[in-house]
């Protein structure tokens, strides 16, 4: 069995995120999925080291984006400059000739957490949370291993201090690198805060994952398209057993549809019931498992 770290997965959920556009992570995990079964992921939105912004240059010139007009967009929307961006984070080697940059900064922060408690903007600081949640749900949906990095699972915010160490100050990759955050942990684990929302939520997709069959390891893992670019699904199916997890990485309702499938299906979540065949809305970030046993 080959382990593989799967850097792909995250470029391209942070792409989705700030695109709201989801062709790129589709045709990235077609290609993954596809691969022998022998191969096992190690899938990670967010690890000790920055974020490149390694897409597929030839696809995005087929769907017709520019692909270095997307990476700038990309480094500057988590940076924080771009018009309208919700981030907080820090460029790494950035190249004045090539303006190759890379991405720095921690989940939560990236997700529009920081900015929002900044302005002590309530709104906003819900949109981050579900932002933060959307992220990791896409991330157990996949096959392979989901991985956290310490502090994301009671959603660490950057740690700026590290600019006035002399030592550590010329590296950003330090924005993401601090220390664990154990008075935040006992808050989160009391259900305080912003902190016990990720942190109970992350907690409730890794018992679904440990108990639901269509987590197997001989479950049959796909992609299937919901006639929506902000839309990303996974379908997973194992005995007589449907999983189709569905994650809206757009800030707006969206109205997807499911080619072949009948019937009802259930919401492993929430319990609300759809019929995917028919047709469904999601909410802005909005994420659902849904399930059905034939």
């Amino acid at each position: 069995c080959h382990l593989l770290y799967n850097v792909s997965l995250m470029v391209n959920f942070w792409s989705a995120l700030a695109s709201q556009d989801v062709r790129l992570l589709e045709h990235m995990a077609e290609d993954i999925l596809s691969m022998e079964d022998h191969c096992s992921f190690v899938n990670y939105i967010r690890c000790h080291d920055d974020i490149g912004w390694g897409l597929d240059e030839d696809y995005e010139k087929k769907i017709g984006i520019d692909p270095l007009k997307h990476k700038i967009f990309l480094y500057r929307f988590f940076e924080g400059s771009f018009p309208s961006s919700y981030s907080l984070g820090q460029l790494y080697n950035y190249d004045p000739v090539s303006l190759d940059a890379r991405s720095c900064g921690t989940t939560a922060s990236l997700c529009g957490i920081e900015s929002a408690r900044n302005h002590f903007d309530m709104e906003n600081l819900e949109k981050g949370i579900r932002r933060d949640m959307l992220m990791h749900a896409a991330l157990y949906s996949f096959r392979g291993f989901p991985m956290l990095s310490s502090g994301d699972e009671i959603g660490q915010l950057n740690d700026w201090s590290y600019m006035n160490e002399p030592e550590k100050a010329l590296d950003s990759r330090n924005l993401h690198r601090s220390p664990f955050n154990w008075k935040k942990e006992k808050m989160a684990e009391k259900g305080e805060g912003y902190e016990g929302r990720i942190f109970s939520g992350i907690l409730n997709l890794d018992r679904i994952r440990k108990e639901d069959p269509c987590f197997a390891p001989d479950a049959k893992v796909t992609t299937w398209h919901s006639h929506s670019d902000k839309v990303f699904s996974i379908r997973r199916t194992v005995d007589g057993r449907d999983m189709l997890c569905v994650m809206n990485f757009g800030d707006s309702r969206e109205w997807v549809h499911y080619d072949y499938f009948l019937g009802e299906y259930k919401d492993v979540f929430s319990s609300r019931i759809v019929e995917p065949g028919l047709g469904f809305t999601l909410e802005p970030y909005e994420y659902m498992y849904l399930v059905q046993d034939r």
